[in-house]
């Protein structure tokens, strides 16, 4: 690197230092910072500013150098990851069960990589429950930082030397696509938004936009306040709720841009903005592990703890950034940066070779993780998933299906029993599942798809199985399984509707459905839910076997099951009586004495929360034998 030096901002430092209160604030759940999440996105508007005047200062001083500018970022960002990553590997060692452990070397393979936010869009939302399962969610954000810096030197340089005149409507083009791309993208797949780098690249563009028209761009009293203010008003009003990023990402960027273009020195002035701005990577780094940790030990999350929460990443914050971040940013060669990386990637890669290592831990722990794997041998070949024609799956004796199963993945978990109790029966069925589909046939009037590509396909595989059904004169009889209730997590009333409107249509095509197959003369036999629990049942016995403490009686009551499936209750004594329906009730081999069970003679009755195992499975063996038990 040159020696051209830049004028340190502090009004940035100190900004830093407000984003990164922000995400801690938001990730301990402290009361009044459900926004804090857009913490990350003025990180992102920080680095396009910096960069980008990094960058074609260089460039016009005739001393940027390409490989220097990615060592130096390598020197940045490597070592106080490193220190994370190989901090919770050893951690792990000790404290993780083999599938946890697994998955955290995964999740390192991942961010050493800098794809992390392309392996966690692939597990679902950031603001879901499970993502404090995660232990370097956080680090998604590192992987778009790291792709925004190995593109956007070369698109500078390109435009700089053959297109100068193009340069900033070229900036300004790439801004537009990437901010109307967000909010297209977000309305189509959220999650997928979230994490990708050309649905967020909008916000380090417009940082890069304030170097590029610093010389038109005319401060104002209380420039400052104001964008300080817009900050501080999404911290305080968004929620995790929002469809974000999209259109709701841009009132924090555009206060952050306010912010950094009025160049305030007022914040310099703040000794604790000032230090925390100078932490906040290394605070960040070192957080999130600790949030992941105390969920992990279920430890309730008391003011005491989350005080605890933030010393100790504050504790480990200065510490890494004393005598990791800054010496080794001055002093790492490039050779040691790559050795630093390349052996964080080589760790967790020979952890996930060897399946989490299960050796190190106590047989009665793979014994119960083991559940997780307890699924149908045939899950694969007869689930509708990914599939484009319904596949050709019989259960029982083979022959000519006289009896249809049908429903979505909760089908599939009951698969081993009912192939079991036909072939003692000497019959065939044919089976259709796809998961997250349960068999209820109905248009939305009051409400609407969340996930509408989801819903759409979902309605099509069962307008086709209804069909292959109804037209099957041979088809006698028709088993109805699925998570029923599962219908609300992913619709919404639509204006001038409440949700009473919702369950009621609902109902209403739960009837519908059954008596279509009854008027196609097929008897209807309706599974009612499965009970669910609280925890991932083999996950949190192994987990708790792992750190030697006596699980906790794993189970759920019979009033939280009645009242979670109230609706479908309701809609299986309509169809019992107004489509002769026959109602099969596992829970009468599911629980007892007013809870049901996760765990029976020591197995895992379950292969999450809400999944049989087939072990599980084998015990409603009777619920498909016995007709005099039926409802």
């Amino acid at each position: 690197m040159s020696d051209l030096k830049l004028n340190f901002r502090y009004d940035i430092n100190a900004l830093r230092g407000i984003a990164v209160l922000a995400v801690l604030f938001f990730h301990f759940e402290m009361l009044g910072f459900n926004g804090g999440y857009i913490g990350v996105d003025i990180f992102f508007v920080i680095s396009g500013f910096l960069i980008t005047q990094i960058i074609l200062t260089k460039i016009d001083a005739t001393s940027f150098n390409l490989k220097e500018f990615y060592i130096s970022r390598a020197k940045r960002i490597l070592p106080a990851l490193a220190a994370v990553i190989i901090t919770s590997t050893f951690v792990g060692y000790f404290f993780l069960t083999p599938y946890d452990y697994k998955g955290l070397s995964e999740q390192s393979q991942s961010a050493m990589s800098f794809i992390s936010n392309v392996f966690f869009a692939d597990e679902g939302s950031y603001f879901e429950p499970k993502s404090h399962e995660k232990w370097l969610l956080h680090t998604w954000s590192l992987s778009v930082e790291a792709q925004f810096y190995l593109i956007w030197p070369c698109l500078l340089m390109f435009l700089k030397q053959r297109a100068p005149n193009f340069l900033k409507p070229s900036v300004i083009i790439i801004f537009a696509m990437s901010l109307l791309w967000s909010i297209i993208q977000t309305h189509l797949d959220e999650t997928q938004a979230f994490f990708s780098l050309t649905s967020r690249i909008w916000e380090f563009v417009a940082g890069g936009l304030i170097y590029l028209y610093a010389d038109r761009i005319r401060s104002f009293k209380g420039m400052a306040e104001i964008g300080l203010f817009t900050i501080f008003l999404t911290v305080f009003l968004y929620t995790r709720e929002m469809i974000f990023p999209g259109f709701w990402a841009i009132f924090p960027i555009l206060g952050a841009v306010l912010f950094i273009s009025a160049k305030s020195t007022y914040f310099s002035k703040s000794r604790m903005l000032q230090f925390f701005g100078n932490i906040s990577y290394s605070l960040y780094l070192w957080h999130w592990p600790l949030v992941v940790g105390v969920k992990y030990l279920d430890v309730e999350r008391t003011f005491l703890v989350v005080s605890l929460l933030f010393i100790v990443s504050v504790l480990l914050a200065v510490f890494s950034y004393r005598f990791i971040e800054t010496p080794m940013r001055k002093n790492l060669s490039w050779k040691w940066s790559a050795s630093v990386g390349l052996g964080t990637l080589i760790l967790p890669i020979l952890i996930v070779a060897n399946d989490g290592i299960p050796k190190r831990v106590p047989d009665d722990v793979r014994i119960a993780e083991q559940a997780r794997k307890d699924i149908n041998p045939r899950l694969s070949e007869c689930i509708f998933d990914k599939k484009v024609e319904l596949p050709e799956c019989h259960l029982g004796k083979e022959g000519t299906p006289t009896i249809a199963v049908w429903g979505d993945s909760h089908a599939d978990s009951l698969f081993p029993v009912i192939d079991k109790t036909l072939k003692e029966q000497h019959k065939t069925a044919v089976f259709h599942a796809l998961s997250a589909c349960a068999p209820v046939l109905g248009d939305l009037k009051v409400a609407e798809a969340k996930n509408e590509k989801s819903f759409s396909s979902c309605q099509h595989f069962k307008e086709s199985v209804m069909k292959e059904i109804t037209d099957d004169l041979l088809i006698e009889d028709v088993i109805l399984i699925g998570r029923w209730s599962k219908y609300f997590d992913k619709v919404s009333p639509v204006q001038d509707y409440a949700q009473t409107d919702v369950e009621k249509e609902y109902k209403q095509n739960i009837v519908n459905t059954v008596c279509r197959l009854s008027n196609s003369d097929k008897n209807v036999f309706i599974v009612k839910p499965m009970p669910e629990m609280k925890h991932h049942v083999p996950r949190y016995l192994a987990k708790m076997l792992m750190l030697e403490r006596a699980p906790s009686v794993i189970s759920s009551s019979m009033d939280s099951y009645r009242a979670k499936n109230r609706v479908v209750l309701e809609a299986f004594a309509r169809a019992k009586t107004e489509c002769n329906a026959k109602i099969l009730d596992p829970t009468r081999y599911l629980c007892d004495e007013g809870s049901c069970f996760g765990v029976k003679n020591n197995f895992p009755v379950y292969r999450d929360n809400h999944h049989l195992t087939v072990t599980g499975s084998f015990l409603l063996s009777q619920l498909f034998s016995d007709p005099f038990l039926m409802e």
